[in-house]
């Protein structure tokens, strides 16, 4: 392309030789120079060189006569424009500003020009220079970015991150700093660390950071008093790191401080340890990562290297797959697209993993999506909490309960067995005994006035003995229908149950004792098997009626109350010859009599029954009760509740 010369009459009046030579070089400076140049005149373009063309993409015909303003981005024009006339009318030279340029075909680059005035044909116009700065501007946005995104994690930290200069002023604090101190991030930035220390810890702290300037290693775990805004007093443990320049030099520190106010004396052993508090990210206690969109590692801390026990350098680039267990990779990735397409964090999932020593382990993983400048997920940051040791003793606690149910499982077949061989024995028993208590009678009564007294009363002997073993095989038979007959829970309305026992079942024994049943309060309605509540009732009443005290006629009496968690307690009280307490343990087991059978009938199974019908449903049974004192059995029954199965 041609570019337009400055004609010979605009140029200062010269020797021939001197102005042809200078002209020359001029020309192809203009042509050459690395930067866009143009002359402005009321506004419009004179004259373009071909850096100025190429960068705009307009050509030297369409540029001439075009206003120069066209170029620059509306949002940008009016400071263009003002800094232009700035520039023209300062005495110090030209000042450089920096702006966007719209380029023919719409594209936005960012441009760092000059400009200063000339005598341009007589008249009075604008030269200009300028180069695009494009990538230095995304340099800047991209640096801005990262800085923006770990001062944010620094900011999310439970833990008090800041950096202070050499003088010991602070220049970043994150908001646990202002937390734990009292101070607004206002009052803290350039404030003197002895300004915040106790005065019986300055020494010692400047001792710290000077070791850390010397050295140029990290001091972790500093133990410190501090004072906060309000007078108080607070403990912390500090972790210092330099912070170099771009030479090497040390300009200051950053440090991490942990509040310790409330643990001090339970962490003074571990002050005293060899434990030492890491930096920025290390610092967490569970292991952070950031992978890019592909699933491979762009950073990890040193928790995340010793849970995986790989190396930092091996893990960068290292893709999630690698350390996942094979059949989990999907459903990993299916976590991972889920944050991806929706945005929302995923706060847990778990996660098997294979360590490079080949071991197993287990990670309780919360992931969240990293996004650039524009809002884009460009990755996603996470982290990964060790939980192999509770996974380890989660598996052993779910192979001891299997275990367990398959020892339950074969008491339950056991006792089924046992139950139904109970049931059998008994049922066939009660035939042969019907027949030896029969027979005995006819055989008796046949061979009556022939017998002897011996005889007569061996033959008493058998027939009793038959009628006492019908008594306890029927006894035995109702204590295993407590589960073979069980029937469906209702509502069982107690008052009824005791008013149907006083005609029925108990009204013989209530006249031959002259007994009486008291019931102070309406009892209450339960959920329960209507037949076992009423043999439940029946043997509590008829054990108070039978071991009353010989002449007082025995008295009954029936409370209930409302307990806790929805329970009802029973209390059934008497005022017969009770029992000493150390046999009250004895009471409810199997065929546990503690008095003669001549003294007071019984088959030892009534009370073993009661308990067994209370805990079906979910109650207790127990006794309180003193010799010559009378007897209260208590009991407890939920309202509401379904039947247990056995």
């Amino acid at each position: 392309m041609v570019t337009k010369s400055i004609p010979a009459e605009r140029q200062d009046k010269k020797s021939p030789a001197m102005s042809t030579g200078w002209e020359e070089v001029a020309q192809a400076l203009l042509r050459n120079a690395g930067l866009g140049i143009y002359i402005i005149h009321e506004g419009k373009f004179q004259y373009v060189n071909p850096v100025f063309q190429n960068l705009t993409g307009y050509t030297e015909e369409e540029l001439l006569g075009k206003y120069s303003l066209d170029l620059v981005h509306s949002e940008d024009r009016e400071m263009v424009r003002k800094k232009a006339i700035e520039n023209l009318k300062s005495e110090k030279g030209s000042i450089s500003y920096e702006y966007r340029l719209v380029k023919k075909n719409g594209e936005i680059i960012w441009v760092l020009e000059e400009v200063t005035s000339i005598n341009y044909g007589g008249k009075r116009a604008t030269v200009g220079s300028f180069m695009d700065i494009t990538a230095r501007k995304e340099l800047e946005k991209a640096i801005g970015y990262s800085e923006k995104r770990y001062r944010t994690i620094l900011e999310s930290m439970e833990d008090a991150y800041f950096e202070i200069d050499l003088a010991g002023n602070f220049t970043f604090v994150n908001n646990a700093v202002c937390r734990d101190l009292g101070y607004s991030r206002e009052e803290l930035i350039g404030m003197n660390y002895k300004g915040y220390t106790a005065e019986e810890d300055i020494k010692s702290l400047f001792q710290a950071f000077n070791e850390v300037y010397r050295t140029g290693v990290p001091n972790r775990g500093v133990p410190w008093k501090s004072t906060l805004k309000d007078g108080s007093h607070g403990f912390g443990e500090t972790s210092i790191s330099p912070l170099r320049n771009s030479k090497g030099e040390i300009v200051g520190f950053c440090g991490i401080t942990r509040d310790i106010t409330e643990r001090k004396q339970a962490e003074e052993a571990l002050r005293q340890s060899k434990e030492k508090y890491r930096t920025v990210l290390d610092e967490i206690g569970d292991a952070y990562f950031e992978v890019d969109l592909k699933g491979n590692f762009t950073f990890v801390n040193d928790q995340m290297t010793q849970h995986l026990q790989y190396s930092k350098e091996e893990l960068l680039g290292m893709n999630y797959r690698t350390f996942t267990v094979k059949e989990e990779i999907k459903n990993v990735y299916e976590v991972y697209n889920q944050v991806y397409r929706t945005g929302e964090p995923s706060l847990s999932f778990g996660h098997r993993v294979i360590r490079k020593d080949g071991t197993g382990g287990f990670s309780d993983v919360s992931i969240s999506p990293l996004k650039n400048a524009k809002g884009e997920i460009f990755g996603f940051r996470g982290i990964s909490r060790n939980i192999t040791a509770r996974k380890r003793l989660e598996e052993e606690r779910e192979a001891l309960l299997q275990e367990i149910r398959k020892i339950n499982q074969k008491l339950e077949e056991a006792n089924k067995e046992l139950q139904d061989f109970v049931y059998i024995a008994s049922h066939d028993l009660r035939e042969p005994l019907r027949k030896i208590s029969s027979f005995g009678t006819l055989l008796q009564d046949s061979l009556k006035g022939k017998l002897d007294e011996d005889q007569q009363e061996n033959f008493e002997f058998m027939i009793d003995g038959a009628r006492r073993m019908q008594d306890m095989i029927d006894a035995l038979l109702t204590y295993c229908r407590l589960t073979t007959r069980a029937k469906p829970p209702e509502w069982v309305d107690l008052n009824k149950v005791i008013e149907n026992l006083k005609k029925l079942e108990l009204a013989t024994m209530l006249d031959e004792t002259r007994g009486v049943i008291h019931v102070p309060k309406p009892l209450p309605s339960v959920q329960a098997d209507p037949s076992q509540m009423h043999q439940l009732f029946q043997n509590l009443i008829g054990n108070g009626l039978k071991f009353h005290k010989e002449g007082i006629p025995p008295e009954i009496i029936i409370r209930a109350y409302e307990v806790e968690n929805n329970m009802i307690r029973i209390e059934v009280e008497d005022n017969g010859i009770g029992i000493d307490e150390k046999y009250h343990g004895q009471l409810f087991t199997m065929f546990k009599r503690l008095h003669p059978r001549e003294q007071y009938e019984g088959t030892g199974i009534g009370l073993a029954s009661c308990k067994k019908i209370v805990e079906r449903h979910g109650g207790n049974i127990g006794i309180k009760s003193t010799p010559d004192k009378g007897s209260t059995f208590w009991l407890t029954l939920p309202r509401e509740r379904y039947i247990k199965e056995d």
